[in-house]
């Protein structure tokens, strides 16, 4: 059984997206366990209007955080695999068949699957290889396109949408769960989609997720005692450097380097 959580704030229709792509999914053995920020009822009154054709669980949060409420989810959960389908996203109707039948070797602790946005076609997430590496993940895996076994790990609330550190939850609760000699597959045959939108206006948002990655590398340094992480941070930090002086958008690439450093020194482990 897979289990997915999705947690909800401020959106209706792309909730209805999302659970009209989950009734045509081939793989039928599955709940979508849904927890709603929200302080309308909205959404339960919709969740009447799918409750025969799929099996939901339906949470009210008053907490505000994506991370917070993903776990909420999974202390609800059933499935011994667990996705994390984003409110805004939707799957193509083989995504949890082709997920099941990977997990089906012992070995694999994790399934990503390609990424196509929803207004253009294009694949923006995608990978030229089939096993992906624990490190690797942080460009293969984003919040929506990883599969994983049932697992007693739980996000960090402190990182993610809603939080101070505002990104890298995803990348931490992977690298939590996988060793170092754990790998993950890739699936390009088949797709979730989503709209791809790189914000370079928002300086605030970009500082933000400067921060969750700079938290993100702090843990892996300090409390996993991966010192070699050290060398992919200060690579990440060159590239910050080089795309203020190379690219347009200078001032995004600046906040987003200034998070990155200050995430880093700022984060208590």
């Amino acid at each position: 059984m897979i289990s997915l959580i999705t947690a909800t704030y401020g959106r209706i229709n792309e909730v209805r997206t999302l659970l009209d792509s989950l009734t045509k999914q081939s793989f039928k053995d599955f709940e979508i366990v849904l927890v709603d920020q929200n302080e309308h009822f909205n959404l339960k009154n919709l969740i009447e209007e799918y409750k025969s054709l799929l099996n939901i669980k339906y949470i009210r949060s008053d907490v505000k955080g994506l991370s917070y409420n993903r776990n909420i989810g999974m202390s609800h959960a059933n499935g011994n695999i667990i996705g994390f389908p984003d409110d805004d996203c939707y799957y193509g109707p083989d995504v949890l068949q082709k997920i099941v039948e990977t997990f089906e070797n012992p070995k694999i602790k994790l399934v990503a699957t390609a990424v196509k946005d929803t207004k253009t076609d294009k694949v923006w997430k995608t990978a030229n290889k089939k096993n992906i590496s624990r490190y690797e993940t942080l460009k293969y895996c984003c919040s929506i396109n990883f599969f994983v076994r049932r697992t007693q790990a739980l996000f960090d609330i402190r990182l993610g949408v809603g939080a101070h550190w505002g990104a890298c939850e995803e990348s931490d609760f992977i690298w939590e769960i996988l060793n170092k000699s754990d790998y993950g597959v890739f699936l390009n045959n088949t797709y979730i989609y989503h709209l791809y939108f790189m914000d370079t206006v928002n300086l605030q948002k970009s500082y933000s997720y400067g921060l969750g990655f700079g938290a993100l590398f702090k843990k892996e340094i300090v409390l996993r005692k991966n010192k070699l992480a050290l060398i992919t941070y200060l690579y990440y930090i060159t590239r910050s450097l080089g795309s203020i002086i190379l690219k347009k958008n200078k001032r995004y690439y600046y906040y987003t380097l200034k998070g990155r450093l200050y995430g880093f020194f700022s984060f208590k482990v």
